[in-house]
């Protein structure tokens, strides 16, 4: 029989790792994927305090409606607080680990993370504007392209001529492409149409189109 001195300890041991060195080194290596992990969900824009968002029952039932044969998207309606941001980003989260997984990278390869985008409608809208000003006007294709997107508090943002045209022309695109696509908002009904004026029907059926309405519902969080 060999005996090792363990490389953790120097203790004789059995193997390379004496039983306890092996599980210490097995826990911080799954603290060591957790780390990229997040970090890898910060750069597609989830915000920090999302980063551990898990699927609860309500979120899970919406996750398995995104990858059946229905409709691409899901449009998350509810009062501010009640938890769609968080539901959302559990979503996107659950859908990026599904494109890691199938793509076998374990976190070794970063392609992965390029393919999803957590981005506030008033952000995005803001980054556009920045690309036009700068003579780059790929940005609202590359958000258009995205393969999957979370688009969070839609509607919130200042109304105006542009920016019905800007949601139209997205819109318009993901349905078209068939690309799967979260939209958080508080707007309830018509709410959305009428808030863009001559673009609004037309948003509304595209909204229609890409997404299956959820209503979020609960106590608001950020007053617990």
């Amino acid at each position: 029989m060999v005996i090792y001195s363990c490389l953790g300890c120097a203790e004789e041991s059995k193997t390379v790792y004496c039983p306890s060195c092996e599980e210490k080194n097995a826990s911080e290596v799954r603290a060591l994927r957790e780390s990229k992990l997040h970090d890898a969900l910060g750069r597609m824009g989830i915000p920090k305090p999302y980063l551990d968002a898990q699927l609860d029952e309500f979120s899970r039932e919406v996750n398995d409606y995104l990858w059946s044969e229905n409709k691409p998207g899901v449009l998350l309606c509810g009062s501010p607080g009640v938890g769609k941001t968080h539901a959302a980003c559990a979503l996107l989260k659950e859908a990026a680990l599904h494109k890691m997984i199938n793509r076998f990278t374990q976190l070794k390869g970063s392609g992965w993370v390029h393919a999803g985008r957590f981005i506030r409608a008033d952000m995005m809208l803001a980054d556009i504007r920045r690309g036009f000003d700068t003579n780059n006007n790929g940005v609202l294709q590359e958000y258009a392209n995205k393969e999957f997107l979370v688009l969070d508090d839609l509607g919130a943002e200042k109304a105006s001529e542009w920016v019905g045209q800007t949601w139209h022309t997205f819109l318009d695109h993901r349905l078209n492409e068939g690309l799967w696509t979260v939209i958080t908002t508080n707007h309830k009904g018509q709410a959305l149409a009428r808030k863009y004026g001559e673009y609004g029907e037309g948003i509304e059926s595209r909204l229609r189109g890409l997404c299956q309405a959820f209503i979020v519902k609960g106590e608001d969080r950020r007053r617990a």
